[in-house]
């Protein structure tokens, strides 16, 4: 039996669809990963993330300090979701840093924020970001510490 194989999307479409994306949730394009390799050196020292496509796989390549760490996708859809989970992460820790809440763990406001700005997008990155969050509260054992 014979394989299709799937097509792998150019770079170039990759950073247009995450440029659309983050229009909905009104993110800045400087929010947006590199979409290729990083080789300017003074960004290897800052934090840098960048996309790359090698044997037929996405890469988020995120560098700081000079050390490279990786993740490898099979499908853009998940390549996708890693970068705004990302973004919105960023996005909803400066909103609930701006709203303090005497008593109530920071993470709460900062999680519902972000499965928030990731259900604009698509609902089921919100789910997916959800269910990730409860594996960190409950089945790791960080629960939430409100304070009365």
């Amino acid at each position: 039996m014979k394989r299709h194989r799937r097509a792998v999307r150019s770079l170039e479409s990759l950073k247009n669809a995450a440029s659309r994306l983050a229009l909905y949730i009104g993110a800045s394009t400087d929010h947006l990963p590199f979409f290729d390799k990083c080789t300017d050196i003074r960004w290897l020292y800052v934090g840098v993330a960048y996309v790359e496509i090698k044997r037929r796989k996405y890469h988020w390549v995120f560098t700081e300090r000079g050390i490279e760490s990786r993740e490898a996708f099979d499908c853009a859809e998940d390549l996708l979701f890693k970068v705004f989970s990302n973004i919105t992460h960023n996005m909803a820790s400066k909103f609930a840093a701006s709203r303090p809440d005497k008593g109530t763990d920071f993470r709460r406001v900062m999680f519902a924020k972000q499965i928030e700005l990731l259900g604009v997008i698509d609902c089921c990155w919100a789910a997916r970001r959800s269910a990730e969050i409860d594996q960190i509260l409950y089945h790791h054992h960080h629960p939430y510490r409100d304070r009365e």
